[in-house]
């Protein structure tokens, strides 16, 4: 019975990511997303080093975690924040409305 309600969460999630067009980030990427997310809430400039810490992905090899955030802010998932090079960074707000994704190479679910 319990495997049947994780797969019903599972189906749920993957409903809502292709919703906000998440659909087109690997696994890690998408992790890193929910990671910056929670933290988020703690404040709105996020440091790569604890990032790295959070439980969603601190068994991500450190290549593939930053290969990760680069692709997140290339497709501007996550900027850096204003007045620093790297390592801080903020979710940007506007990446995960379906609308504004047209025209950057993400196209949102129908």
């Amino acid at each position: 019975m319990i495997i049947k309600q994780a797969a019903q969460l599972r189906m749920l999630l993957l409903d809502m990511e292709q919703g906000l067009g998440l659909e087109t980030l690997t696994t890690v990427e998408r992790d890193i997303l929910y990671a910056v997310e929670i933290l988020s809430e703690l404040g709105v400039c996020i440091k790569s080093d604890d990032i790295r810490k959070h439980e969603i992905v601190k068994n991500i090899t450190a290549p593939t975690f930053y290969r990760a955030l680069k692709v997140l802010l290339g497709k501007e998932f996550l900027v850096t924040w204003p007045g620093t090079i790297k390592g801080s960074y903020t979710l940007n707000q506007r990446a995960v409305r379906p609308s504004l994704m047209i025209g950057r190479g993400i196209e949102p679910s129908r």
